[in-house]
């Protein structure tokens, strides 16, 4: 059982008056007067000694403490056990480990948010109550266009934005989470989707969606609904109407009856070509339609394919030419996509050269491609024209387009079908100079250049 610090003292002091008492009486030649008051001064001397000690131990807690207040929590008291303040110095040292363990935990906390908001691909803004930055992440920076350093700024002086000032004003006047879509303008326009949301006791938490691709493929997809709609209802309407005519009476008469009867087959046909080129688009797009690459020689195969336009050729006295170099290596291609978008080309060029003329089609190697060019004689293109010819259902003169039978489909079927081979497409083309397309197409590498190429990719890497 250990002794207070009193009781310790007074121990030392019952000893060492024994001690001088007991010399006294062994020791005759002392004298009792000078025995009492040495014992008392020894007595004193070890109480400074144990004093001193304990006034050093609470010095040292007392900074181990005030360490602590300042924020170094690495610092131990390490009191010996012995000591009387060794309970103190224990609880000290188990305080700054709790403490230490849970900054730790909460700085884990705070990187791992901080990351969080760092790489996300929405914007993300903390307002306090009185409507000033806390924070915004990289990402809303490049979608507002922010450079500067704006924390601890108010939103109007951040951003000019009047639409975002007004659903932050709504979202505070009603106390209530609120959603809006923004436009930001500039070098890159941008569709912003806002949520506001009110956190308790902090201030606003706005959120920043970019919905710009998705608003775009809304408006194409308004856009392709419409212009099929466009398509569809004037054969359509033409069809009804010589129907129509035809049960009112003119089937009586053989030349207005065939006349009509034309009309409807050639509608047909041209609804029958608008549902095709539907389908195939639509196949190309969803990835349905899958490319079986094989080793293709164009020459023999531009022979072949150009059989099936003689006739139409001839009847206008058109002359189809090929032109390709014998070193021509061949291409890296699906037969049935080369031969959809080789038709397209070929079917415009016939529609649009002058009568009497040529329609040209050549080919030559370009580095890893082969380009396939189609050049007609046709009234030219008019170079606002020139980007916009292969979108869909895109005509460059609406009225003659429909009068040679297009269905504003074929150019994009074709782009669609060359890029899904890694290739491109393109047209040059001047008012009164006709048009060359042109397609490139990945050619086919010699068989040794494949086994080198994926030896070397299977080799392992130099040490």
């Amino acid at each position: 059982m250990k002794l207070g610090l009193t009781a310790q003292l007074s121990l030392v002091l019952l000893l060492l008056v024994g001690v001088a008492l007991g010399a006294a009486l062994v020791s005759m030649r002392v004298e009792l007067r000078w025995a009492i008051p040495i014992a008392l001064i020894v007595a004193a001397l070890l109480t400074s000694l144990v004093t001193r000690s304990l006034t050093a131990t609470t010095t040292h807690l007392t900074e181990v403490a005030r360490a602590m207040a300042d924020g170094d929590l690495s610092v131990r008291a390490r009191v010996p056990k012995s000591s009387q303040l060794a309970p103190l110095g224990a609880v000290l040292d188990l305080l700054a480990t709790n403490l230490s363990s849970t900054l730790a935990e909460l700085t884990s906390e705070r990187d791992k948010m901080s990351s969080i908001l760092e790489s996300m691909r929405e914007g993300v803004m903390l307002l306090d109550t009185e409507g000033r930055i806390r924070h915004l992440n990289p990402a809303l920076r490049e979608m507002l266009w922010i450079q500067n350093d704006v924390e601890g700024s108010t939103l109007l002086e951040a951003v000019r934005q009047s639409e975002l000032h007004a659903l932050l004003a709504l979202a505070r006047r009603t106390l209530d989470a609120q959603r809006g879509e923004i436009e930001v303008r500039g070098l890159k326009p941008r569709v912003l989707l806002v949520q506001v949301q009110p956190v308790p006791e902090q201030g606003w938490l706005l959120v920043f969606f970019d919905v710009t691709e998705m608003r775009r493929l809304e408006g194409m997809r308004r856009d392709f609904v419409a212009n099929v709609s466009h398509e569809l209802r004037t054969p359509v309407a033409s069809i009804h109407s010589a129907a129509e005519t035809l049960m009112s009476g003119a089937k009586e008469d053989p030349k207005a009856a065939a006349r009509f009867i034309e009309i409807i087959d050639r509608n047909a046909i041209r609804l029958r070509d608008l549902v095709e080129d539907l389908l195939s688009l639509s196949s190309i797009e969803s990835g349905a339609f899958r490319l079986q690459r094989e080793q293709l020689e164009l020459r023999p195969f531009l022979q072949q394919h150009l059989k099936m336009f003689e006739g139409r050729a001839r009847e206008r006295r058109i002359r189809l030419e090929v032109n390709t170099p014998d070193d021509l290596p061949p291409l890296d291609v699906d037969s049935r996509a080369l031969e959809h978008a080789v038709s397209n080309l070929i079917d415009n060029a016939l529609k649009y050269t002058r009568e009497g003329d040529r329609v040209e089609i050549s080919g030559r190697p370009l580095g890893a491609m082969v380009e396939l060019r189609v050049a007609d004689s046709g009234p030219g293109i008019a170079p606002e024209h020139l980007s916009r010819v292969f979108e869909r259902f895109y005509r460059v003169d609406k009225g003659r387009s429909r009068g040679v039978g297009g269905t504003g489909l074929g150019l994009s079927i074709v782009k669609h079908l060359v890029e899904a081979h890694g290739g491109s497409v393109g047209v040059e083309s001047e008012l009164g100079a006709g048009a060359t397309f042109w397609l490139r197409l990945p050619a086919r590498r010699p068989a040794r250049a494949q086994v080198l190429e994926r030896d070397s990719a299977e080799a392992p890497p130099a040490s």
